[in-house]
């Protein structure tokens, strides 16, 4: 989810699920979670967050974490990319600058994931958690 929350384009294949299961840890997802409200919105992501349950692509789409489904996102990849070549890179480079100065993300914000992190990590019982699934392949709940 990290990773589609903070791309300029997401395809997805009928076949693709996101979720965020980072509580079952006793986590929260700090540092993905500016990018994944910037894209979906703030219930959504909230949604996605409280719940841990997995969205299929199709609903991925409807709150635009994805940008389109198809059985062959490759074929919308090349179109993509062949578009991209008609740009300026002197273009994109002041799009993405503009963007990002029109957006709310500050460094305070990013501090302030990184520091909820950094909380969350140091607490024994999370690295119980965390270390328990690593060796034991046992999730939380097993216990």
């Amino acid at each position: 989810v990290g990773l589609a929350a903070a791309s300029d384009f997401v395809f997805a294949s009928e076949r693709s699920t996101f979720s965020l299961p980072e509580a079952l840890w006793g986590l929260l997802p700090c540092c993905v979670l500016p990018f994944l409200i910037r894209r979906t919105g703030f219930q959504k992501a909230y949604a996605m967050t409280l719940s841990t349950q997995p969205v299929s692509a199709a609903e991925a789409a409807a709150f635009h974490l994805v940008d389109e489904v198809s059985d062959d996102p490759e074929a919308l990849v090349r179109r993509l990319a062949y578009r991209l070549t008609k740009l300026d890179r002197s273009i994109v480079t002041d799009m993405k600058r503009y963007f990002r100065e029109l957006w709310i993300l500050s460094e305070e914000t990013e501090q302030v994931a990184v520091k909820e992190f950094g909380r969350l990590m140091s607490s024994p019982e999370v690295r119980r958690r965390l270390v328990d699934y690593a060796t034991e392949k046992r999730f939380p709940w097993e216990r």
